[in-house]
């Protein structure tokens, strides 16, 4: 059986090595990226591209989005816990 994955941010540098890996391995994998620091060039066919941001509704309803996967791989920088907790913290003091 074929295993599937989910890598967040495999548009991106490191992502988009661990993408290559999987397919050389036989893996199918989507990959969900922004693009705001990642490339489209950077996927190693056949894995599939899924523009959006998981904080997005939209993405996360794709129909191409596996609903079942075997692992999901977090390189979005979004997706790490302290990127959240800076952000929400540089939003709640720019508020009035």
């Amino acid at each position: 059986m074929t295993q599937r994955f989910l890598v967040t941010g495999g548009a991106g540098y490191v992502g988009s090595h661990l993408v290559a890996a999987l397919i050389a391995e036989g893996a199918e994998v989507v990959v969900i990226d922004d693009l705001r620091q990642g490339h489209r060039a950077a996927i190693t066919p056949p894995a599939e591209l899924i523009v959006g941001d998981l904080a997005d509704p939209a993405a996360r309803a794709a129909p191409s989005l596996p609903s079942s996967i075997s692992r999901r791989f977090p390189w979005s920088a979004k997706a790490w816990p302290i990127r959240y907790a800076i952000s929400a913290r540089m939003s709640a003091m720019a508020s009035p």
